[in-house]
């Protein structure tokens, strides 16, 4: 509705400036007219919900997608068609339908295919019925969450198709609990926990498992930024060794501020992170943390946050509401506030998009000596991060990653 909004006033103003008002603006109303009328979808023309469904997956302008993106349209796939059933034309599936689906997402445990108990049972209800006689633990509202977004997502693309002329998935999502809301930083006593568990979690120090939560911790990168970040990206820019990260065809950032300039924190140094980078090169390789699993960016950063959650939650009992990797960017702002950053310091180094203020505007932003000034004060008092210095002494006297 917002884009028909849009497309109306624009419109409008076009008149109002002597046009004559249909030009198009939006391509989703090309040929749109103020003398169109509706063309309802009707019946003897509407697919199936099987044979839609079919042509989605069959679109060759989807053909970008990976196969976990994919992968996510199975579950809310499977719910609709049990619900509504194959041959139900795609214009008569529901809201009420959509609900049911919902409801019976919710109503299994997360993982089912790897369940021996559900091995045999073929349908979804079948599922939902055991999993209330079990007592089993049910899908997170963050997974039933993503599922009808998807699910929303399917009824979106037929309106672009011209099958539909209205989403009955829309607004079905359920709210985020105040957990998912809130994100906090890791304390002191808690990144204390990390950092001495960390060597025998990581394996060995030239594991990604070893330096990517402490760069997320110094640094303030985000974990895709930093599980999919490339060897020719660590550079010397004004006598610093620099992370210059910018969007690839290989490697995207979250916002246009995402693109940037990010000193190497003096810790890192400290603790052999070009050294790293070095013995990477050597190799031939692209990737800093070619070990990380991962066919892409997101799905490496996707298995790196399974098993760092794990990790945190389950063997170091450090679970705190609110808490995940994601904490150690929260823990990132408040060093910089910290260190006394300015805001457009702050918004450089962590990646945040400029303030929309016509003065922020001007110039280039602030500078590399600056960025480095700022880096070099980034601390986190009472983190006794030197015991991972002594380690490197005892495990590789010669400094270099094995």
């Amino acid at each position: 509705m917002r884009r028909v909004y849009i497309e109306h006033y624009q419109r409008q103003l076009d008149r109002f400036n002597g046009g004559h008002g249909e030009a198009v603006h939006d391509p989703l109303f090309t040929g749109i007219t103020a003398a169109s009328h509706e063309v309802p979808v009707t019946l003897d023309r509407a697919p199936t919900l099987i044979q839609a469904i079919r042509r989605f997956e069959a679109d060759p302008t989807r053909k970008h997608l990976t196969d976990s993106a994919e992968k996510k349209y199975r579950l809310p796939f499977r719910a609709l068609r049990e619900i509504a059933g194959d041959a139900r034309p795609l214009v008569e599936v529901s809201r009420a339908d959509c609900a049911a689906a919902q409801e019976l997402i919710a109503s299994i445990p997360p993982n089912v295919s790897k369940l021996k108990p559900y091995a045999k049972l073929k349908t979804m209800r079948e599922i939902a019925a055991l999993a209330s006689q079990r007592k089993d633990l049910l899908m997170s509202v963050g997974n039933v969450r993503v599922a009808v977004q998807h699910m929303a997502s399917f009824f979106n693309w037929a309106i672009t198709k011209g099958l539909i002329n209205a989403n009955p998935g829309t607004r079905l999502a359920p709210s985020k609990t105040r957990t998912e809301r809130k994100r906090r930083p890791f304390n002191v006593d808690e990144l204390n926990v990390m950092l001495r568990s960390l060597p025998e979690w990581a394996e060995a120090r030239a594991s990604g498992r070893f330096w990517v939560p402490l760069i997320g911790l110094f640094m303030g990168l985000r974990l895709g930024e930093i599980v999919w970040l490339q060897a020719q990206e660590v550079q010397e820019i004004a006598g610093r060794p620099m992370l210059r990260l910018w969007r690839t065809a290989e490697r995207s950032l979250k916002t246009d501020g995402s693109e940037r300039i990010v000193p190497v924190h003096p810790v890192l140094l400290e603790l052999g992170f070009l050294q790293r980078v070095a013995t990477v090169r050597e190799q031939g390789w692209q990737r800093v943390f070619q070990d990380l699993p991962g066919e892409n960016q997101k799905r490496c950063a996707d298995l790196f946050q399974k098993r760092f959650a794990y990790w945190q939650k389950k063997k170091l009992k450090l679970d705190r509401e609110g808490t995940s990797f994601h904490s150690f960017r929260h823990g990132f702002r408040d060093a910089l506030t910290r260190a006394k950053a300015p805001n457009d310091v702050m918004r450089s180094l962590g990646g945040w998009a400029r303030g929309g203020g016509v003065e922020n505007q001007y110039g280039q932003g602030a500078q590399p000596d600056l960025l480095a000034e700022t880096m070099d004060r980034i601390d986190f008092p009472g983190l006794e991060w030197r015991m991972l210095a002594r380690r490197k002494a005892v495990d590789d006297p010669s400094g270099k990653p094995p």
